[in-house]
């Protein structure tokens, strides 16, 4: 929008054909930085990563160099070697450089903005390598080992055995990048580029419980990950007379749910209780003097959402006097 404005036009100058030639590519740079994200790992459904950077971010402060050496594990010099730097501006990386590391396994970036920045590293059958650094004005160096590439593939159902397509995965390792991907139509998803194992990975979408695997080693079977939905419990609470009981309050606990979560029912008396693990809850409901009876050991399934009915009465009080030690002559504590 600001290349079509007359701001971008001053900065092209006068000659509008001139201006759309730029436009054109830059355009055409912007959809190959996109699509060599794709290729790349896909750093982008991580959240991190956003493009190309902003017209006017870095204005005046591109004056930090960066040197990038690129090997392997046993110190071998990674010629070819793919280097990018993202720049981080608001929680989001923004490309300001991409090489490929000369016979020396090198890669060397002028003119980068200052400010925080990530550096990754990709090689044919290697795993993905990234460092966080500062870059100030000035010159500095940094190194990035590229080790043999690993993949896991990720089968990720429902409670039902169905495959659970759009689920998120995210694995984490040595290195400070997370890996991210989205399931495909049959529930899978294929992690490759990396590093070392063992693994965390976390599975997650919307409508179910999250689910976290730790010291996951890649083997011949897929990683298969069971998502489910979490159990609820509806709860109307009534008047002696039926009335609905607006404001009362509702005690949940459960052997998987201690101390007790506390809920207050809306003007219809109702309330949900959500977020909840398959097993067996006890429910009361209290406004003022006013009490339900205890309903005990409700069963619920996973995925299960229960609906039960509590009946306020009038309460009973019970006086309760505690002694150091026994006899009329023991003092109150």
């Amino acid at each position: 929008r600001e290349l079509a404005s007359g701001r971008a036009q001053r900065h092209l100058g006068h000659n509008p054909a001139g201006g759309w030639v730029i436009f054109a590519i830059i355009a055409l740079g912007f959809a190959v930085t996109i699509a060599g994200l794709m290729v790349m790992g896909g750093e982008e459904r991580h959240g991190i990563f956003a493009g190309l950077l902003p017209f006017g971010v870095a204005e005046g402060a591109r004056e930090a160099n960066l040197s990038v050496l690129v090997a392997d594990e046993g110190g071998k010099l990674l010629a070819g070697a793919s280097v990018r730097v993202f720049a981080m501006r608001n929680g989001k990386g923004y490309v300001a450089g991409d090489r490929n590391a000369d016979a020396n396994g090198r890669a060397t970036f002028t003119g980068l903005p200052r400010g925080e920045a990530w550096v990754l590293g990709y090689g044919a059958g290697r795993a993905r390598a990234s460092t966080r650094l500062v870059l100030e004005a000035g010159a500095r160096e940094a190194t990035l080992v590229l080790r043999p590439a690993k993949a896991l593939d990720v089968i990720v159902v429902d409670e039902a055995e169905h495959s659970l397509p759009g689920a998120s995965i995210e694995v984490t390792m040595t290195d400070p990048l997370p890996y991210a991907a989205l399931t495909g139509p049959p529930g899978t998803a294929r992690m490759d580029r990396l590093g070392p194992a063992p693994y965390r990975v976390r599975v997650w979408a919307k409508g179910y419980d999250e689910v976290t695997r730790t010291g996951v080693v890649p083997g011949a079977a897929p990683l298969r990950v069971r998502l489910e939905r979490p159990a609820a419990i509806e709860v109307t609470v009534v008047e002696p007379d039926g009335k609905p009981a607006a404001g009362a309050t509702v005690l949940a606990a459960g052997t998987r749910l201690w101390p007790a979560r506390s809920t207050v029912v809306d003007a219809h008396g109702a309330a949900r209780i959500g977020g909840l693990h398959g097993g067996v809850y006890d429910l009361k409901a209290r406004l003022g003097d006013e009490v339900s009876r205890t309903e005990l050991a409700l069963p619920v399934k996973r995925g299960e959402v229960k609906e039960i009915k509590l009946t306020l009465e009038a309460g009973r009080k019970v006086r309760v006097l505690v002694t150091d030690g026994d006899g009329d002559g023991a003092a109150p504590i």
